[in-house]
């Protein structure tokens, strides 16, 4: 994480070599930093770094573009492979953006931080309790069975829900897409907000009603990382085809 704030600093420090700077650093709203990394950052660069949470990752986008005229952040953290072209195209992106370290997934016009596989989770207790099997394809989803139990965030306004989406139009066809779409609403598919609102407000595990949701296929492993000891291994699981991949950067606005 050093590193990509380092870079940040590179965008900014000549705007004033001798007076602190402020630094506002446009987030999706699930992101988190240790505090210690983020007065490390000022400490070094002279800097006040202020955190501005504005939503989901598309609904974040939107509010950028929105807010062109007058910007309300030096920076965004979170636009994806998904929505940069977006970004790109609404001419909110600095033309001149900080080299990348070496990674394994590139973006045009941004520097590309990290990388995920957004794909679907499931409840492991949920459906060892009620015997049922998993579900093999997409396809499968539509069937009786399976009513009510996929969560998916909305493509308007979450990226690894729009990711999701640009799959299933990659893997089926836009026609195919559609139809499945339609299929899986007949089914009973949530639509929420947000990721967030899908993962840890629908989603069984935490306490939701439906044991299917649309996440990255690290959510598993982050459920172990974060139970601070609950947990030796993760309570649920993620399917194991992929369905999307998501690489997650940040690019200097105007």
């Amino acid at each position: 994480m050093k590193l990509k704030l380092s870079a940040l600093a590179l965008l900014l420090a000549s705007a004033n070599l001798y007076a602190q700077t402020e630094v506002r650093l446009a987030v999706h709203k699930s992101f988190s930093l240790p505090p210690s990394v983020i007065a490390q950052f000022e400490k070094a660069n002279d800097a006040k770094v202020s955190v501005i949470k504005a939503g989901s990752g598309n609904e974040m986008l939107n509010k950028l573009i929105l807010s062109k005229a007058n910007p309300i952040a030096d920076a965004v953290y979170g636009l994806d492979n998904a929505n940069i072209g977006k970004a790109k195209a609404a001419g909110i992106l600095a033309a001149s953006q900080p080299k990348s370290a070496p990674v394994t997934a590139s973006l045009p016009d941004a520097l590309a931080v990290d990388y995920a596989y957004v794909a679907i989770n499931y409840d492991k207790k949920w459906f060892e309790q009620k015997k049922l099997p998993l579900p093999q394809t997409l396809q499968d989803l539509t069937k009786p069975e399976y009513k009510n139990l996929l969560v998916t965030p909305s493509p308007a306004t979450s990226s690894p829900g729009l990711s999701f989406l640009l799959a299933n139009i990659g893997g089926m066809g836009e026609e195919g897409a559609f139809k499945w779409w339609a299929q899986m609403r007949q089914n009973g598919v949530k639509v929420a907000k947000g990721w967030s609102e899908a993962y840890y407000t629908d989603f069984t595990q935490n306490g939701g009603a439906y044991p299917l949701v649309v996440s990255y296929a690290t959510s598993p492993a982050a459920e172990v990382h974060y139970s601070k000891g609950k947990y030796s291994t993760p309570p649920p699981a993620t399917s194991s085809s992929k369905a999307a991949h998501s690489a997650k950067l940040k690019a200097r606005l105007f």
